[in-house]
């Protein structure tokens, strides 16, 4: 006779017909094979999942878990609870099913931890039931230590100390900390608040790690920032929620996420006679065309290129000495204009019958923040 323990499996070699193999506990299994081997199995489900009940017990590093047990033919010998958090370390006890508890020990204080119980016979894992588990920190009342400094690390424009259409929603702060000091964690969480002048504010938070500086993102889009004078400031938390002091930015900072205007304002028709177009803009040069760039943080550079003739790669070179023959040298990317001043620009631009000209014009204010605005004049 062969016996097996509940729910195991055997390998019942030689049977050429049908067989009856019965188990210890008297439940019979019937067995049919034509091969010299059957297999008698069971899926690691077959063991019933445990009832979980609450979590108890509590402590800065520890937790209780509870259960109940199915009470079938299908139950476990042990239980067996496993705590997962990512980047922390893999906490587990086990238990006899008849405990009902086990107690981990380990964790970290203030992680939300998964928690998994399964049961085991034998060699088989049964499915497992989840629930989750956070450490407290009882008791804990010492802050971190303040951050040493803020600053800004990825600042666009002038001085790179602008937050600006490109970095808006991930501005960068560098958050420097003492190391080696006792009352700091690597699962401190570090954030970054910037307050603007003109009104609103934002968070970012990063963990703190081991390495200093912590680099804390911010979208400066999701929270009621405005654009303006920046102040950043930044504090650690630790698991306890115990808050240090703040340290401030010390490097000026603008939050401008507004494009600059610019136009072109002559040559305004197409097409247009060389007649028409001379002394269009009203300057001393009657070559000249002009436009206007205007921003209320302040406009950094305006530039132009001007392309004669489509396809062509020849564009207008300089403004010492304008000639048709500048068209002829290499496009430059933009070339400052002949003159800038209270909001108008002018530039020289000879023109020729039977040609066209394409104009592009390109203002950037101090934040790096860029206006284009286009026009092609075809002379006649």
């Amino acid at each position: 006779m062969l016996r097996l323990p509940k729910s195991r499996s055997a390998v019942v070699v030689g049977l050429t017909t049908a067989v009856m193999v019965t188990l210890c506990s008297g439940v019979a299994l019937a067995v049919w094979s034509s091969a010299s081997s059957t297999s008698i199995s069971s899926p690691t489900d077959a063991l019933s999942k445990p009832t979980l009940g609450a979590v108890s017990g509590l402590t800065s590093s520890g937790a209780t878990i509870n259960w109940s047990d199915p009470g079938s033919w299908q139950s476990a010998a042990t239980y067996t609870a496993t705590a997962t958090a990512t980047n922390h370390t893999t906490r587990s006890c086990n238990a006899l099913a008849s405990a009902l508890s086990c107690a981990l020990t380990g964790l970290d204080a203030g992680i939300t931890y998964s928690v998994s119980v399964a049961g085991q016979l034998h060699n088989w894992v049964g499915a497992a039931a989840t629930t989750t588990a956070t450490p407290t920190a009882a008791g804990d009342t010492t802050p971190p230590t303040v951050p040493t400094s803020v600053a800004f690390a990825n600042g666009g424009g002038t001085g790179n100390a602008y937050i600006d259409i490109a970095n808006k929603t991930s501005a960068q702060f560098n958050v420097a900390w003492a190391t080696g000091n006792a009352a700091n964690s690597a699962n401190d969480t570090i954030t970054v608040t910037l307050t603007s002048s003109a009104g609103g504010t934002v968070t970012g938070s990063a963990a703190r790690g081991t390495t200093s500086p912590t680099v804390v993102t911010v979208d400066t889009t999701t929270g009621t920032l405005t654009d303006g004078t920046i102040t950043a400031t930044a504090s650690a938390t630790d698991a306890a929620a115990n808050t240090s002091a703040t340290v401030s930015n010390t490097a000026a900072i603008t939050r401008d996420t507004t494009a600059p205007a610019g136009t072109i304002t002559f040559p305004a028709s197409s097409p247009m006679t060389v007649a028409t177009y001379t002394a269009g803009c009203s300057t001393a040069s009657t070559t000249d065309i002009c436009g206007t760039a205007s921003d209320s943080g302040g406009v950094s550079t305006v530039t132009t290129s001007i392309q004669k003739d489509s396809g062509a790669t020849a564009c207008q070179h300089g403004n010492a000495s304008p000639q048709d023959s500048q068209y002829n040298q290499a496009c430059p990317s933009q070339i400052a204009v002949g003159s800038f001043g209270s909001g108008v620009w002018t530039e020289s631009m000879p023109v020729t019958s039977g040609h066209s000209y394409a104009i592009t014009l390109k203002v950037t204010d101090l934040a790096g923040n860029v206006t284009q605005a286009t026009f092609t004049l075809a002379v006649s």
